[in-house]
């Protein structure tokens, strides 16, 4: 990585990566195969949820990445959920990567459940364009809302799918595993989400992802045609460059 700065960092030796929490985002199985070749004791990967993937579906009772928090009804994706919950305090990673990608135009984007400053840094490290919060009411029944502290959600936008991108990822990751940190000195959006989007009060809304909208007071997130089938997407009131 050019044009950036290598640290050491001893604490990021043991690293949870999973993928297939949605099981028609498949592009995260191209970076596991990626990281099984490399051979690197110190990585774990998991995927996730191998019927959905089978069929092509996002979820088949209910979404497993809204099935972690500790009021979930029970389903095959809160059991599931268990099992990585389980998996993850047995092995007790320093950091845990989960990888989506989004039918919309997000770009590259890290998301975290918490201002993390060495969260941010993996996000610039993992190439990220953006970074986002979000809050504890949403974060909660997801995954990187278990531990918030030591996770990161990968999100990629609409047309990132490449092999080399998935390349590329394992390489940061395996980088990571190795102890180190390499932080591109350009620095990045973060947003600070603190809400979603419901329907009812954006139906004329024209809505673009990171700019600024007059009518809501902030920027949206996530956003954009058959994302998400219950609001449309996220809100950020803030936004800092870091």
């Amino acid at each position: 990585m050019t044009n950036g700065q290598k640290n050491k960092s001893k604490n990021l030796r043991k690293i949870y990566v999973i993928a297939g929490i949605h099981g028609n985002e498949v592009f995260g199985l191209k970076v596991l195969a990626k990281l099984i070749a490399m051979q690197n004791l110190n990585i774990t990967i998991r995927v996730a949820h191998l019927e959905a993937i089978a069929k092509n579906v996002r979820y088949i009772e209910t979404d497993l990445n809204r099935s972690f928090g500790i009021d979930v009804k029970d389903s095959l994706e809160a059991r599931l959920a268990n099992q990585v919950k389980a998996e993850i305090d047995e092995l007790n990673p320093d950091l845990i990567i989960d990888l989506h990608t989004s039918s919309v135009n997000v770009s590259r984007v890290g998301i975290l459940a918490e201002n993390n400053q060495l969260l941010v840094d993996i996000t610039k490290h993992m190439g990220m364009e953006y970074a986002a919060v979000m809050p504890e009411s949403i974060a909660k029944q997801s995954l990187i809302g278990v531990h918030p502290e030591k996770s990161l959600c990968i999100e990629l936008g609409r047309y990132l799918r490449s092999d080399a991108l998935a390349k590329q990822l394992a390489i940061q990751i395996n980088a990571l595993a190795n102890g180190d940190l390499s932080i591109l000195e350009q620095r990045i959006p973060l947003l600070f989400i603190e809400r979603i989007i419901e329907r009812s009060e954006a139906i004329d809304l024209k809505l673009e992802n990171y700019v600024f909208n007059e009518q809501l007071k902030g920027y949206p997130f996530l956003t954009g045609e058959s994302n998400y089938d219950e609001h449309r997407g996220f809100l950020a009131t803030s936004q800092v460059e870091v």
